[in-house]
């Protein structure tokens, strides 16, 4: 097969992961042909099998820098330290879908396992509708560390992402709040937000016009606007109209979609 054939086959196959490390196996060309591909969007796998939950976070902290990694390994048990291997390629930097709430998610269940702690089911209700959601305490300790080197890393490292999500998987979810956006107004990489074309994210009414008060400056080059209001009025014409100068601050006209399930197109 000709070399300049051989990335139009493995694009073929970007959502089939099976067929992906079939791939890798055939020889190093194959290898580093279907790699980028399978890590571009890693954590869309996690819900077709829950171990790679852990298994990605334990990847990613592998390839922190070797000061850095040795602090971090100080903390974990010694029979687990064994999981955080140096990987062969730098697989952060292949990442082009930001899923924040399955990464968080990731990190969660990876604090679980490094603790032997059985998983833990917490759901909020919340108070403006009658659903369950998913709610995130303060951080433990362990759970903190890593949480701090993932997204570290992913801000420091990332050159190819193009969609940021903040929902999970269900579109349910955590609500965006101020704490939530914040966290992405102090990266320290200048074009980590400037490069997302899609934004995918679940809303509250409180936190409407404090977001789109600072996503025009961050977010310049976003094309395709994914928003789950989680409440009927929200998706009102009326109501969006009121905040129709602020997306036309991006210095393009976007139709912003509602969705019920971030993975809608």
């Amino acid at each position: 097969m000709h070399f300049h054939i051989l990335p139009l086959v493995i694009e073929c196959l970007s959502k089939d992961k099976s067929s992906l490390r079939s791939c890798i196996q055939v020889n190093r060309l194959w290898c580093r042909a279907a790699i980028p591909v399978l890590w571009s969007d890693p954590f869309r796998y996690v819900t077709e099998d829950k171990e790679n939950f852990p298994e990605i976070i334990f990847i990613y902290l592998g390839s922190l820098e070797k000061t850095e990694k040795q602090i971090f390994l100080s903390k974990i048990p010694d029979d687990k330290k064994s999981l955080f291997k140096t990987p062969t390629f730098d697989y952060v930097k292949f990442l082009k879908h930001f899923n924040f709430w399955m990464v968080v998610s990731s990190i969660k269940e990876a604090a679980r396992t490094l603790n032997n702690l059985k998983e833990i089911n917490i759901v909020y209700t919340s108070p403006d509708a009658n659903t369950q959601l998913f709610y995130f305490n303060d951080d433990p300790p362990l759970e903190g560390t890593i949480k701090t080197h993932i997204l570290n890393l992913i801000y420091d490292r990332s050159l190819r992402l193009d969609q940021l999500t903040i929902a999970d998987h269900y579109g349910l979810g955590h609500f965006l709040q101020e704490k939530d956006y914040n966290q992405f107004k102090r990266v320290r990489n200048g074009n980590f937000l400037k490069s997302i074309k899609k934004l995918s994210f679940c809303i509250d009414y409180s936190s409407f016009y404090k977001i789109f008060s600072w996503m025009p400056d961050h977010c310049p080059n976003v094309a395709k606007l994914l928003i789950n209001a989680n409440f009927p009025m929200l998706k009102s014409v009326e109501l969006w109209g009121d905040y129709c100068d602020e997306i036309v601050n991006w210095g393009k006209s976007i139709s912003p979609q509602f969705y019920d399930d971030p993975e809608d197109d």
